[in-house]
């Protein structure tokens, strides 16, 4: 049912309640906001757009709980927000920073933080698998590679490697230990 507050009476068994204080509660017999929602949380889904929100703002955005926050961060950044840090943003040129807000490049990690900061890359075992970094210009295959290669075949270890391609169209793989091989 519907339950106007004209009087401060909350009317029992109306589960919209419009307030003369301009609060809207759906479920929620008195709003902490202009529009609350009291739903069942979890799984279950409380609110639901059939289209785009929008904030009119550059701080809108969700808050999770009380220590949790997604959205507006400056006039041109989106933010993750815990523990009452800015953890990561996006700016809208593209830049990625994690760990700073004001990121220079396509992906920056950390703003010269006095601690330790490691970029970990997980793969299953099994002496089946890489992972490293490629560091390519211009087109694939022509740049540096940094690459842990537990796979027995093709000589387990780390690879520092620089890929070039020769004049008649053979990649040369050049191993910092000092061997070339031609892949």
């Amino acid at each position: 049912g519907l339950g106007m507050d004209v009087d401060n009476v909350v009317r029992a068994g109306a589960s919209l309640f419009l307030h003369a204080n301009h609060t809207v509660g759906i479920g929620a017999t008195t709003p902490g906001a202009k529009l609350e929602v009291a739903g069942a949380g979890g799984t279950v889904v409380d609110l639901l757009v059939n289209g785009r929100l929008r904030s009119n703002n550059n701080d809108g955005g969700l808050w999770v709980a009380q220590d949790r926050f997604v959205g507006g961060l400056d006039t041109n950044k989106i933010g993750f927000f815990s523990n009452n840090a800015w953890r990561m943003a996006v700016l809208n040129n593209g830049y990625v920073g994690i760990a700073t807000t004001t990121p220079g490049n396509d992906l920056e990690i950390g703003a010269f933080d006095d601690q330790d900061r490691f970029l970990a890359f997980k793969v299953q075992g099994g002496n089946k698998h890489r992972s490293g970094i490629k560091m390519w210009a211009f087109k694939d295959n022509y740049g540096y590679s940094i690459q842990y290669d537990e796979r027995v075949q093709t000589g387990n270890g780390l690879h520092i490697s620089t890929h070039n391609q020769n004049a008649d169209g053979v990649t040369q793989v050049f191993v910092e230990i000092g061997r070339a091989q031609s892949e």
